[in-house]
């Protein structure tokens, strides 16, 4: 269990790491014209990404517990994977979730960092 735990974020993190990134800056480049508002987009969503991976690293233990008792292996024995039930789906699931939980959270930043680059840049006018 404790080797899915640590295979699941040595996989998840790097991941999450990268596709939020791209997703930031998709979302500053669709949300703004000039660079200067997309650099407070990224920021912003990047810091509140960052600081919601705390909170998924700690929902995904819980969530890694949950699983390793009775339903983890429920759910494998119906996916067909007796053997290696539990490990999988836990690692799979916490790579997944740890994901999530931090793009959720750096979406909401680039949106505050929208706000933000807006109430700053608003009196200015190329």
């Amino acid at each position: 269990m404790l080797l899915s735990i640590i295979l699941g974020y040595l996989i998840g993190v790097p991941v999450t790491f990268f596709l939020t990134r791209q997703l930031l800056r998709v979302l500053a480049q669709r949300m703004a014209t000039g660079e200067e508002p997309r650099r407070w987009i990224r920021t912003v969503g990047g810091v509140l990404g960052a600081l919601a991976l705390a909170p998924a690293i700690f929902a995904g233990v819980i969530f890694a517990g949950y699983m390793g008792q009775r339903p983890g292996g429920t759910i494998g024995n119906v996916m067909g994977m007796q053997d290696l039930a539990v490990p999988t789906v836990v690692g799979v699931a916490l790579a997944i979730g740890t994901f999530v939980i931090v793009a959720v959270a750096a979406t909401l930043g680039a949106g505050l960092g929208l706000l933000m680059s807006r109430a700053i840049f608003a009196g200015r006018r190329p």
